[in-house]
């Protein structure tokens, strides 16, 4: 079953907020993982608290412009799916549950020390509740509400793609043009893909955990 879309009232300028967030993202992705690399704290023998502080870092002036954005604008969490209204109780005692189990299951599965609570940290809160939150929970339902489903559908898509080009200008040393190439059509599929499944029940909860275990099995 598809949940219905947020009745919460959004504006066109709700729409140019997000452009202007999905532009400026990468654009301080790039800055920082340019500095990191230059002080020599990218790499597998960086330690996990400076790992864990770059993330902070990466995430935290975004994460800020939102929930700014929301208070200004007098908008609740729920349109950025934060909600598990659209839950019955029945799915709220099984699948939530499920879930997490199999989510610490996987953690559990690649060690369950020190190390793997921190990449579970890492691909489940750094990475995938941070994009789901930015890209499905914002920037898609405002540009939907500003231009339409599809216009939204494939910018958002495309900013999805552009904010994973950085590392691979930083790290490989891949020219903005080829990074940013290489990186859209993942992008559009990617969003798809976790659009799907955030229209299931309207919040982030299923495509966080499905993001999260997706990145997470790369470590089995």
């Amino acid at each position: 079953m598809i949940a219905k879309p947020s009745t919460e009232r959004l504006t066109d300028f709700d729409g140019v907020l997000a452009v202007i967030l999905g532009l400026m993202a990468p654009v301080w992705f790039y800055v920082l993982l340019s500095y990191l690399q230059n002080k020599g704290l990218l790499g597998p023998e960086v330690s996990m608290e400076q790992r864990l502080f770059s993330l902070v870092m990466a995430n935290g002036p975004v994460i800020f412009w939102i929930l700014g954005v929301l208070k200004y604008r007098k908008q609740s969490l729920a349109s950025v799916g934060f909600s598990l209204a659209s839950f019955s109780t029945k799915e709220k005692r099984i699948i939530l549950p499920l879930l997490t189990i199999i989510s610490l299951g996987l953690m559990w599965a690649v060690g369950g020390d020190k190390n793997a609570v921190y990449w579970y940290v890492h691909y489940f809160i750094a990475i995938a509740l941070f994009e789901e939150f930015v890209y499905r929970g914002y920037i898609h339902s405002r540009l939907v509400g500003w231009i339409g489903f599809w216009p939204g559908f494939l910018i958002t898509g495309i900013l999805f793609g552009v904010a994973h080009s950085p590392l691979e200008i930083v790290l490989a040393g891949t020219s903005l043009t080829n990074a940013i190439f290489n990186n859209i059509g993942f992008g559009i599929a990617a969003h798809g893909f976790f659009l799907w499944l955030y229209s299931l029940r309207r919040n982030l909860v299923i495509p966080t955990f499905i993001h999260g275990m997706l990145d997470f099995i790369k470590l089995l």
